[in-house]
């Protein structure tokens, strides 16, 4: 904290953007840099719900991102089922570091969840390996070829967007927009908060993805909410010319499919019944328990 605060003053006067990290130090099996200079003592790797419990905190107390951190010079990198467990909890992006020192990590590691890969030690001492880790990086799946696991973890962070209306006594509908692997736009139902009944999850996550990228248009985004698009909402969705639509559970009473089938992108590919069940269930548990 004295460094921060050293430097606040500096920083604040500047137009450097200020983004609110989590850095979480995971136990690499040796002493790091990080250790010595810091003073920190790391997470045991085997105290997994601990470790999730301290990035869900993290989340909540507004960090935009969280970096799990094994340290420079780690014997071992923070591992796939820690990523992945955090993954499925925290919506903000995940940034994973220390002990990578393979392609195949590197891939693990975005394969579990990681938003961000950071190599450093690795590259000081074998430079010449660098054009390898790109060529593997280049060569695996291309981002927009996504694959049923891809499909269940942003779905996940649509659930937890809709968490987000469920504790704002909203009709819990969440949704979250990706382009090129990485989550551009956010957003929940906020029709009662807002008093604005085009509030719905989908609205409020085009803009965000809109915002983000600086453009109306999201012609190479995937959308993916928790429950079947209304036609209001398929229309922005058709308007914004997003590609892929996926959903979780449908809605016999007001989907778009019902009143207007046809309103998306001519190109746009449609995938419904994403975590069906939990989506489903969330929704349902809502209304059981305003009656």
């Amino acid at each position: 904290m004295d460094q921060q605060i050293k430097s606040a003053r500096t920083i604040h006067d500047s137009s450097v953007e200020v983004i609110p990290t989590a850095y979480i130090l995971i136990d690499g099996g040796v002493e790091t840099s990080t250790m010595r200079v810091t003073n920190t003592k790391p997470l045991n790797p085997a105290d997994i719900d601990t470790i999730v419990d301290t990035c869900i905190a993290a989340e909540l107390m507004g960090k935009k991102a969280v970096y799990l951190e094994a340290g420079s010079g780690a014997k071992t990198p923070v591992s796939p089922d820690i990523i992945r467990d955090v993954r499925n909890k925290v919506s903000v992006p995940l940034i994973v570091g220390g002990g990578i020192h393979s392609p195949e990590a590197m891939n693990a590691a975005y394969d579990a969840g990681a938003d961000i890969v950071v190599i450093g030690n690795h590259f000081e001492s074998h430079p010449e390996e660098l054009s390898l880790f790109l060529k593997v990086l280049n060569d695996s799946k291309d981002p927009k070829d996504f694959t049923s696991a891809d499909d269940d973890r942003f779905m996940r962070l649509a659930l937890s967007e809709a968490e987000k209306a469920l504790a704002a006594n909203e009709i819990p509908i969440g949704c979250v927009i990706v382009s090129q692997n990485q989550v551009i736009g956010r957003g929940y139902n906020l029709t009662e908060t807002l008093a604005d009944v085009t509030a719905h999850a989908e609205i409020q996550a085009i803009t965000a993805a809109a915002e983000t990228l600086g453009g109306k248009y999201l012609p190479d985004a995937t959308l993916y909410v928790t429950v079947e698009p209304c036609p209001m909402c398929a229309g922005a969705i058709g308007w914004a010319q997003i590609k892929r639509i996926v959903y979780g559970a449908p809605d016999p009473k007001r989907g778009y499919s019902i009143y207007a089938p046809r309103v998306f992108h001519p190109k746009a590919t449609v995938t419904a019944g994403v975590l069906e069940h939990e989506c489903r269930a969330l929704i349902q548990d809502f209304f059981r328990q305003k009656r």
